[in-house]
């Protein structure tokens, strides 16, 4: 009977092999995801950046 550990090794390697064959399956379908998704993360950082510079600095 395989340890606890040995099977938790196992649903751990079944779980990476699903992520990465969704990941794989998402980027056949629609190859221009990436550049989407760095498009989106810079406009985040972007309005992130504007907020910061936009507050005001405490007094001690």
């Amino acid at each position: 009977m395989p340890s606890p550990r040995s099977r938790q090794a196992g649903q751990a390697t079944a779980e990476y092999t699903v992520v990465l064959l969704a990941a794989v399956i998402v980027l056949l379908a629609r190859p221009d995801v990436i550049t989407e998704l760095v498009d989106a993360l810079k406009a985040i950082y972007r309005a992130f950046t504007f907020s910061i510079s936009m507050s005001s600095i405490p007094l001690l």
